[in-house]
């Protein structure tokens, strides 16, 4: 019997999920003059793991083309968007359109770009990395928080954006 992955894509959407934007700069390639453009996606599989050792985990779709730079580079940042950020949030889940705009951020003191406007940001470093069928699940320890902001989040749920009412 073959299984119904659009039931399973409905089923899951009846869970509501935050918004996370995940930020990475390139690794430098030997001989390249310039550093590549830092880069984001959008992504909804964000979960604590531990909080001793501080542990987060988040997915990425095996056919995405920004994970050869995730498998490549050990630091990054999950930026937990605010309610208002839904056009941040469209803007880097476009397919092959990833390189951060210069407005949306900063980089962190670690050297990672963070976004200037969110919720809340994690400052990460890849700990594992799982094979999860079509996605790799990236186990990540906290080496830094900021940004919290008391804004409700961003949340997605059955297809749609919303926020949380609180």
């Amino acid at each position: 019997m073959e299984f119904d992955t659009k039931q399973m894509r409905d089923a899951l959407g009846q869970f509501v999920t935050g918004v996370t934007v995940v930020t990475v700069l390139p690794a430098r390639v030997d001989g390249a003059k310039e550093q590549a453009a830092p880069l984001g996606i959008t992504v909804n599989s964000f979960a604590s793991v531990s909080l001793d050792p501080p542990l987060v985990l988040w997915s990425l779709q095996k056919t995405s083309e920004t994970l050869p730079t995730f498998d490549s580079t050990k630091a990054f940042a999950i930026n937990i968007l605010a309610s208002d950020a839904q056009d941040i949030s469209n803007r880097y889940a476009q397919h092959d359109n990833h390189e951060l705009e210069s407005q949306h951020y900063e980089l962190s003191a670690e050297g990672v770009p963070v976004l200037t406007a969110c919720k809340v940001r994690f400052v990460c470093e890849t700990e594992q990395r799982v094979d999860g069928g079509d996605h790799v699940i990236y186990i990540a320890r906290v080496k830094s928080i900021s940004a919290i902001d008391p804004a409700p989040p961003l949340v997605f749920f059955n297809g749609s954006y919303g926020a949380l009412a609180v």
